[in-house]
């Protein structure tokens, strides 16, 4: 119990936080301006909206005008910038993650109610796990712990729903080939693999090992050097091949420990500063007759 509460307490450096805060931030604004008029949603026909009980509506205050929702949608635009900059970091932080809280379920009028599908959710609750960390390092550890609990969950859905049937090459084909057709593609690469069973094996082993195992970066870091880009040549080949993008790509960098980085390429730039002006002053020391020889 120690140990995790001295983890969980454990200060962030100072440029983690803010690279979480921008890759939050831009995501979301990446999301939302291809949306330009997601309020628009709140105008479909009464018929649409009498499927959608009045206690969940009021869970998310979809109660306002449209007026009123075209305002906070271009309030939302603007928080988003300012917590993109840093400008009151942590109320502009609060205030995005409460608007995209607001306007997210908007999406799922119209498209999956899968949270993690639309790209909005770990960008709403991320910010507001900034923004009410104030800089302190549970913020980030929150992000983290919410994209492995994501990965996990994914894994273990697949299992609850279908058990080991999901990862058979017959339900990898059907998927390769069903959302390919769906989406009104034609990817030869989907369609090679649909047709090797070995390739759709394996595809089905490995996501959801992956999926269940993705946690252990919490509990090992050096592990991140390894998950974290699997990770995103798992989601580029995931967009290519079975056609679900996942928005949050760029938010995988939390796990990346930027202080280090940074200081490791100072040590660098520093010793080859000092490599230079040794090469530089050597003939000169030379023509003084001091050095030896």
């Amino acid at each position: 119990m120690n140990r995790i509460k001295a983890w969980w307490l454990a200060p962030e450096p100072a440029i983690n936080v803010t690279v979480a805060r921008v890759l939050l931030a831009i995501t979301a604004l990446w999301v939302i301006l291809s949306r330009f008029d997601l309020p628009s949603t709140l105008q479909l026909p009464a018929d649409v909206w009498a499927t959608v009980p009045f206690d969940r509506r009021l869970r998310f205050l979809l109660l306002f005008p449209t007026s009123i929702e075209q305002i906070l949608w271009i309030a939302l635009h603007v928080t988003l910038v300012l917590a993109l900059v840093g400008v009151k970091e942590r109320w502009t932080c609060i205030a995005s993650g409460l608007l995209l809280y607001h306007f997210a379920p908007l999406e799922t009028v119209l498209w999956t109610p899968n949270p993690y599908l639309r790209g909005l959710t770990i960008p709403c609750l991320g910010l507001l796990f900034i923004g009410f960390a104030n800089r302190a390092g549970w913020g980030v550890r929150l992000v983290q712990f919410l994209l492995c609990v994501m990965y996990f969950f994914a894994g273990y859905s697949k299992l609850f729903a279908s058990g080991t049937e999901w990862a058979s090459p017959r339900n990898i084909r059907l998927y390769l080939l069903g959302l390919d057709q769906f989406h009104f593609f034609h990817t030869a690469a989907a369609h090679a693999i649909a047709d090797n069973a070995a390739l759709c094996r394996f595809i089905g082993i490995f996501g959801i090992t992956y999926e269940l195992l993705f946690p252990i970066v919490l509990v090992w870091p050096k592990w991140r050097r390894v998950f974290v880009p699997v990770a995103i040549v798992f989601h580029i080949l995931n967009s290519w091949l079975f056609h679900v993008f996942f928005h949050d790509i760029a938010i995988l960098l939390v796990f990346f420990d930027f202080s280090g980085a940074r200081d490791a390429f100072a040590r660098w730039r520093a010793e080859g500063i000092r490599g230079f002006r040794t090469t530089s002053t050597a003939p000169a020391t030379d023509r003084a007759g001091t050095s030896p020889g």
